[in-house]
């Protein structure tokens, strides 16, 4: 069996406490001092030939990286061949000669022990053709200490003409990850620049990442992706575990001729390995799915059944769901004076969106699995998503409420179908039954009311540990998510035109406009008010606003504005030429630009945009021309117009209503026809006759 991959170059004599030596049978000898020379490594009295050693990792692995001229000899065994890597890039940039960059190199090998613990080492080079790509020449590597290593094995550079640049192996830095405002993490990140990294040159490294600590041995996750926005020479996965294990997989958006993966075996070990050549760039779209959800990759682990997800995950979740008496007697001023139920969920909700402030502080797998105990976050008031659904679901219960906390990967990231059991996901939000209904509620959030949640958090797949079940979050219709204007506008004789404003908002509208709002400081909200203004009606001038319910979730929230445009209409000898203020910035439709796709248009839900606009007309003006009515509609959207026309006022009234999240390809070409309709018809204008004075 070929040795996975060996830590350092046996070629010289060396001693040094070493921490685990992996033997190639699987075997795995832990401690002792090891000594090397001739080919042969002694370790606490044993001897074992160079070829038996897969690998051996150091207690002290920093002080074992050699620099300077011993990098360079100890490199020379684990680089790729020179002269292929230049042959390679040559032939690609003939093929692709507007490519940011090559990668000639893309291959991942994850190793399971017979203990459960594991190793991921890859191996990169690419060649840097323009600055986008000049990113290659650095690398970070994120780990937890007490639980995993990481090393970057060597790393080189070829410059445009053939000298090569060895990296110092002992020049990297240990830091804390960058945190914002709102989240702490317990990891840490290793960094390094390479040198002499520029366009032209050849960048060539390989790390590994030991989780020698796992926590627990029976999560082995196994993926891999297989395209970039830049073409690739070969782009391989392999997978090396023990012959009594077996894993469960999926390959996802697979060329369809290409078997991978191949599966062989030995006495001790099961080796799958994935491979794609001469992989093209991938090129994004405008509102396409995520990545994940259009290049080849494929997903793995060790569960052919929930059970054991659901007892680990649901074990840990339910011991955390402790309502203490300081929480009780929370809900019970929470609640006192409600109506009826919904009323009492609604004032628990907005009182953990606003009162546990989003901050993720995690100090361990289990924590950032399943956050802190209830009565922690209530006391701390400050939690991350998992933390506070963890909350609010033992609020709930409290007063009778079937809730849950359910894991999701927010639909801005790619789909997970749940095929192979895992708790993969990005987010945490809460399921309730009441009255028989599902009903979703995110209260990491800190502007919704009952019953709305996220957009994000739609028509994604969930795990429910405690339910003992997955499935899919509800997408509300559109008229559960909605933005409604109206403008009352008056014309002068002069062509000024005088108007009110009023955004009404319904949903997850309501509750981004609202947070945008509550965020601004109100020092800042009227020069915002100006500009927008200014914006969706050129030279218009704010003369007052109000934002009702911006602060107050108990009350609708609106956006009100009196504003002034002077000579409003665009006049042409006797007439007048107006436009209906926003809509034409309301309804552009950018992601219907390409000729073709070849991927989906995805939204992240239904929604429902409306206008309703009146214009007063001075004495003696005359309706010269209106555009017609329209209605159109079809499986992913519709939208109706219509112009009614009086002696002194003209109203115009429209609804555009998107009914589905998803565009597949295969109806492009009729949702783009579509688009494009309605975007000619709301630059529709109206004529009008006016008198000119004598």
């Amino acid at each position: 069996m070929r040795p996975y991959i060996m830590f350092i170059a046996l070629i010289a004599t060396f001693a040094a406490l070493a921490d685990i030596v992996d033997i190639s049978n699987g075997e795995i000898h832990k401690g002792g001092l090891a000594k090397y020379s001739d080919g042969v490594l002694s370790i606490d009295g044993r001897t074992i030939d160079r070829s038996e050693i897969a690998r051996i990792t150091f207690q002290s692995p920093s002080t074992q990286q050699p620099v300077g001229e011993q990098a360079h000899i100890y490199n020379s065994d684990l680089t790729a061949n020179t002269e292929f890597l230049l042959s390679e890039s040559e032939r690609l940039e003939k093929i692709y000669p507007d490519a940011a960059g090559i990668v000639i190199i893309d291959h991942g090998t994850y190793r399971l022990r017979n203990d459960g613990t594991e190793i991921y080492s890859y191996h990169f080079a690419g060649k840097i053709l323009k600055s986008a790509s000049l990113s290659w020449g650095q690398r970070a590597l994120s780990f937890e200490e007490g639980r995993d290593r990481v090393k970057i094995n060597f790393a080189r550079v070829i410059s445009p003409d053939g000298e090569e640049f060895w990296w110092d192996t002992t020049e990297y830095s240990i830091t804390e990850p960058s945190e914002s405002g709102v989240f702490f993490s317990y990891g840490k990140v290793m960094s390094a620049s390479f040198p002499q990294v520029g366009i032209g040159s050849i960048v060539e490294y390989a790390f590994e990442i030991e989780v020698y600590n796992p926590f627990d041995t029976n999560f082995f996750a196994p993926g891999f992706y297989f395209q970039d926005d830049v073409p690739t020479a070969e782009s391989r996965c392999t997978v090396i575990m023990p012959l009594n294990k077996e894993l469960n997989f999926r390959n996802y958006n697979w060329p369809e001729k290409n078997n991978s993966p191949t599966i062989t075996s030995d006495e001790n070990t099961r080796t799958y390995e994935w491979l794609l050549t001469d992989v093209p760039p991938f090129v994004e779209e405008p509102q396409a799915p995520s990545y994940g959800d259009l290049v080849p990759h494929f997903e793995g682990n060790l569960f052919f059944d929930w059970e054991y997800i659901y007892d680990w995950l649901g074990g840990l979740v339910a011991s955390r769901m402790v309502a203490n008496d300081d929480i009780k007697a929370k809900i019970a001023e929470l609640t006192e004076g409600a109506t009826d139920m919904p009323d009492s969920i609604n004032r628990i909700y907005i009182w953990v969106q606003r009162e546990i402030h989003y901050i993720s502080i995690k100090g361990s797998i289990a924590s950032g699995e399943t956050g802190h105990d209830a009565a922690f976050t209530f006391e701390k008031k400050y939690g991350d998503c998992t933390d506070k659904s963890i909350l609010f679901a033992t609020m709930l219960r409290e007063i009778g409420v079937e809730a849950y906390p359910i894991i999701l990967m927010t639909n801005d990231e790619e789909w997970i179908p749940r095929d192979i059991p895992s708790t993969d996901g990005n987010h945490a939000i809460t399921l309730i039954y009441l009255d028989g209904e599902k009903i979703f509620l995110d209260p990491t959030s800190t502007s919704h009311i009952f019953p709305y949640y996220r957009s994000d958090d739609v028509g994604v797949t969930y795990v429910c540990a405690l339910c003992r079940d997955w499935d899919t979050t509800s997408v509300p219709p559109p008229e559960e998510n909605a933005h409604h204007i109206e403008i009352e506008a008056t014309l002068d004789g002069d062509g000024n035109m005088t108007a009110h404003y009023v955004a009404s908002l319904v949903g997850d509208f309501e509750a981004g406009y609202r947070g945008y709002w509550e965020a601004q400081p109100a020092e800042s909200r009227s020069i915002i008010m100006h500009d927008w203004i200014s914006y969706i009606i050129p030279g218009a001038e704010l003369i007052d606003w109000d934002l009702p319910g911006v602060e107050d979730l108990a009350v609708p929230f609106r956006e009100e504005m009196s504003l002034i445009a002077h000579s409003y209409p665009t006049v042409v000898a006797d007439l007048w030429i107006l436009k209906i203020p926003e809509i034409e910035k309301d309804l552009t439709f950018e992601e219907v630009s390409l000729a073709e796709r070849c991927y989906p248009i995805e939204y992240t839900a239904p929604y429902r945009e409306s206008h309703l606009v009146t214009f007063r007309l001075p004495e003696g003006t005359r309706i010269e021309y209106l555009p017609k009515d329209i209605a159109f509609d079809n499986p992913y959207a519709s939208y109706s117009a219509s112009y009614r026309g009086s002696e002194d006022t003209i109203v115009f009234e429209d609804t555009y209503i998107l009914k589905r999240r998803i565009i597949p390809v295969e109806d492009y070409k009729v949702y783009k026809d579509f688009c494009q309709t309605v975007g000619r018809y709301v630059q529709e204008q109206i004529f009008l006759k006016v008198r000119i004075p004598k």
